[in-house]
């Protein structure tokens, strides 16, 4: 399936990522895809496991 968009989407999430100091990252090969990857850090004693 092939979308088209303005990307601004993008631009909007690398804004966030910027004020988080977080990163963006991609990797991408023709016929096969596209794959995002965002880190963002946790402030100490924060996690997503109890």
């Amino acid at each position: 399936m092939r979308t088209t968009g303005s990307g601004l989407g993008m631009a909007v999430v690398k804004k966030c990522l910027d004020l988080h100091q977080g990163e963006l990252l991609l990797n991408s090969k023709v016929g096969v895809g596209t794959v995002f990857t965002i880190k963002i850090s946790l402030p100490n004693g924060v996690g997503l496991l109890p």
